[in-house]
């Protein structure tokens, strides 16, 4: 039986389906015919289809579950670099529909870089820096997608296939038309803290005049003063999105920077046993060590640390991380990247004539063996100085790292028990709605800040300095995506909310 499976591309660089009924009815015969096939390669190839064409369809979890059966069972069965790549390059493309952009980007960029360093792969390099470009034109990035598009344009004319030029010169008209379109930015919103009872400066006025109506031997002063009142009592009324706290409490913990002892807890360590279980501080003392063994470690020409040493701390602490890949460089391994600039910023690290050493004040927190100094001079520069933003390619929405202290108390109030990373965002959400003027993701603001607020904050904050625990719907699957968090003992036993 014949199936129509031919598709276009939309203005979004979409390709949709000219009969998705018929792709539905072939996606049906696959799934019966995957049933008899155990041979692994053929399975795989089976699976590519499902996943590809449940991506047109919009069935994207299902196309998730088909792409990652298949990469496992490549994996498994040492089915070669080749197969892999290729179905990698699809489920990047199934997590960018999603929304998923880190995660795609990461994936992307690695396939990227086996391309070019491994000649049995290098025929994908054209299909993986097109799709990069179609990741940056989801993400409003169009500067960076047509400069990707034009790349592939000039592998492809040296393949000369007339239908994968013709789709990278599509690509570049549609986003040259993108580019040509005025960027209007839209600010953040002074009125941040409305809702649940607060009230603009028209409704406070209406309120201030009921409460006065029928009182005709008023003053300006008594007028005055009934005004301050009206507004002070509603700016330290506890609100219900701000989970108890006052707007005047948000104020303070937004326009401050942050302490370890500020209005709403206070970090308390006791010892250094209590930091024996902190990610960050296992990575900064492993660190500090390796480099003070060799007392200076000459830096590549790039002024980052050598490859020796980027394997070294990637085998020791990120080697079963979800979606790892070996390194060949420091740039790809940016928790590391992260890692150096806190120590510098913390002056525990230098880099003199481009040779990195440990400083004296680093030298004696590792002779001592100090994690509760090593701590402390580290969360400065990770709370105000280092940007959780670096390398992700959501909205700037930097109120994700200024509002810490908030999302910290948030963690505590909702996260005593596991609970889902959706609704810990959607609970942000909901005490900074404004929120959504700043986000420009293809599925939606909400959905962005929500992803953000698990990747910034959650991820890359939380869980290196083991203030939560997580836990995978299916711990043993690197492609899960059911993920649920809950403070960890460290979080109970050094935070302190007044």
């Amino acid at each position: 039986m014949g199936y129509n499976l031919n598709y276009s591309f939309d203005e979004n660089l979409r390709d949709v389906p000219e009969n998705p009924k018929d792709v539905r009815k072939f996606i049906q015969s696959q799934m019966s015919k995957l049933k008899a096939v155990k041979d692994p390669v053929g399975r795989v190839k089976i699976l590519e289809k499902l996943g590809s064409f449940s991506r047109m369809i919009g069935e994207l979890d299902e196309a998730q579950e088909f792409l990652g059966e298949a990469l496992e069972l490549i994996g498994r069965n040492d089915l070669g670099i080749e197969l892999w790549v290729a179905n990698g390059i699809r489920l990047a493309h199934v997590f960018q529909w999603q929304g998923n952009y880190d995660v795609a980007r990461e994936m992307f960029l690695d396939i990227m870089e086996m391309c070019e360093d491994n000649k049995e792969v290098a025929d994908y390099l054209h299909f993986t820096v097109q799709h990069l470009g179609k990741y940056y034109f989801d993400l409003g990035e169009y500067e960076e997608a047509f400069q990707c598009f034009e790349d592939a344009l000039e592998m492809r004319k040296e393949i000369g296939d007339i239908d994968l030029i013709e789709s990278s010169q599509f690509a570049l008209k549609v986003t040259e038309a993108k580019l040509k379109e005025s960027y209007n930015v839209v600010q953040f919103p002074s009125n941040q803290f409305q809702g649940d009872g607060l009230k603009s400066p028209k409704d406070i006025l209406e309120m201030v005049k009921m409460r006065v109506e029928g009182q005709d031997d008023l003053t300006l002063e008594d007028l005055n003063e009934e005004l301050n009142r009206v507004t002070f009592n509603q700016n330290n009324m506890a609100k219900a999105p701000f989970l108890g706290l006052s707007p005047a409490d948000m104020h303070n913990i937004l326009y401050t920077p942050f302490r370890p002892d500020n209005e709403i807890f206070t970090i308390k360590i006791d010892s250094n046993k209590d930091l024996d279980n902190v990610p960050l501080v296992q990575h900064a003392l492993f660190l500090l060590e390796k480099i003070h063994e060799k007392k200076q470690l000459k830096a590549t020409q790039k002024g980052n640390f050598p490859r020796s040493l980027v394997l070294e701390v990637y085998s020791e602490f990120f080697s079963n991380s979800r979606f790892s890949f070996k390194p060949n460089k420091e740039d790809d391994l940016p928790e590391l990247t992260r890692l150096k600039h806190l120590l510098d910023m913390a002056g525990l690290l230098k880099k003199r004539s481009n040779k990195f050493s440990v400083t004296k004040k680093g030298e004696k927190i590792l002779s001592q063996n100090d994690k509760r100094s090593l701590f402390s001079l580290i969360l400065d520069p990770l709370f105000n100085k280092w940007n959780w933003g670096y390398t992700d390619a959501y909205s700037e929405l930097m109120l994700i790292q200024s509002s810490a202290i908030f999302n910290i108390y948030l963690l505590h109030k909702k996260a005593q028990d596991w609970i889902h990373s959706d609704e810990l965002g959607k609970l942000y959400l909901e005490a900074f709605p404004a929120l959504v003027n700043e986000a420009r993701g293809y599925f939606g603001p909400e959905k962005e800040i929500i992803d953000c607020f698990e990747t910034r904050f959650l991820n890359r904050f939380c869980l290196p300095l083991g203030l939560l625990d997580l836990k995978d719907a299916s711990d043993d699957s690197i492609l899960s995506k059911d993920r649920h968090y809950r403070v960890s003992d460290f979080f109970k036993n050094s935070i302190v909310f007044h």
